[in-house]
């Protein structure tokens, strides 16, 4: 039996992912339930394959309670390890390299920071940071979501009053891209994508199949599986401004999206419950597929080696004498017998009269 784990409880997507999966899943002996963390031991087993979280970024113990699942080998929707090492700033950088479009941020220390590093850290000059971004500019925590502290600022007064206000708070200072167009993008598997239009002032979706000139929609396209596959997301939404037919990727930090019946029209509902039931099956029936991770997990042969390499290693001892040098021992003997020389050449011989 091959065992699929949700990790939620309290929306009506989970429970019909959890149906879908049993009923196209059964014919491969997949079984798919909710799963419940729990205290667990450092040496503790688990027999799920896959289990697609909907919970961790909440909680400190649930991220690390599904990191050791993967350690385990369990495949995790989305990777664990890339989601704790993101950031929004960071995936700005990365979308950069990338070629993909973003506007122009800028990262800020904290005002108030948790330890006093005294000068260490060089207080922003504000009117320069908007000399870069422009105005009117976008404030935001580097680690937001849901739309969580996000304010528009409009001179440097505005910004110098957001950043005293925001205590501890790392933030960053972005571009405001007025748009005539917003995308929010579901995506699965880094594959499949799901523009769908979307007026973020009012949190709504928009029925329409026609809303994106072949250009842009497929820029868009492009855009979204370069930054999922970078990023090691299974499951997420990419959100783009669009300007005079140019996307800017404006959130794509989202690895829990929010997919609610009552909000999105029933067709892209259906879309993405199918599309995250086929993706987990095949990734569940795929013994090769893992999760990219930052360590070695295949610890055990490379330990082997290292070990074996070690056992060949000479003394130094032996070093030394090959190359043709007195060893450490003898070397030692020599500086002390060098300084006592030293020592008693110092001392003065009595005047004889």
């Amino acid at each position: 039996m091959v065992k699929i784990g949700i990790l939620s409880k309290d929306e009506q997507f989970s429970y019909d992912l959890l149906n879908s999966l049993n009923h196209l899943g059964a014919s491969n002996n997949v079984s798919a339930v909710f799963v419940t963390p729990k205290a667990i031991e450092n040496s503790a087993k688990n027999d799920f394959r896959l289990i697609i979280d909907r919970k961790t970024y909440l909680d400190k113990f649930m991220r690390t309670w599904i990191k050791k699942q993967a350690l385990e080998g369990t495949y995790i929707i989305s990777n664990p390890f890339a989601h704790s090492c993101d950031d929004k700033f960071f995936e700005y950088c990365l979308a950069t390299k990338l070629n993909v479009n973003v506007p122009k941020t800028v990262c800020l220390p904290s005002h108030f920071p948790i330890y006093d590093f005294g000068d260490l850290i060089e207080y922003p000059q504000l009117d320069k940071v908007l000399e870069y971004t422009g105005l009117p500019a976008i404030v935001k925590p580097y680690d937001g979501w849901a739309w969580r502290d996000v304010r528009k600022v409009r001179s440097v007064e505005d910004l110098k009053r957001v950043y005293e206000d925001s205590m501890d708070m790392v933030l960053v200072v972005q571009e405001y891209i007025d748009y005539d167009h917003y995308v929010r993008a579901y995506v699965v598997g880094k594959e499949h994508v799901l523009p769908i239009k979307y007026e973020p002032k009012e949190r709504r979706y928009i029925l329409d199949h026609e809303h994106l000139s072949p250009e842009v929609g497929l820029e868009i396209l492009n855009s979204c599986r370069v930054l999922n596959y970078a990023l090691d997301y299974d499951f997420n939404t990419v959100e783009f401004a669009i300007k005079n037919g140019k996307a800017y990727a404006i959130d794509f930090w989202n690895t829990v999206p929010e997919v609610r019946p009552d909000t999105l029209p029933k067709e892209y509902y259906d879309w993405v419950v199918d599309k995250v039931t086929n993706v987990a099956l095949e990734l569940a029936l795929n013994p090769l597929a893992k999760n990219r991770v930052p360590y070695d997990f295949c610890a055990l042969e490379t330990v082997s080696k290292i070990q074996a390499r070690t056992q060949e290693i000479p003394s130094i001892q032996q070093v030394e004498k090959t190359n043709g040098t007195q060893s450490l021992s003898e070397r030692n003997a020599k500086e002390i017998n060098d300084m006592e020389i030293k020592e008693e050449k110092k001392i003065e011989k009595p005047i004889v009269n």
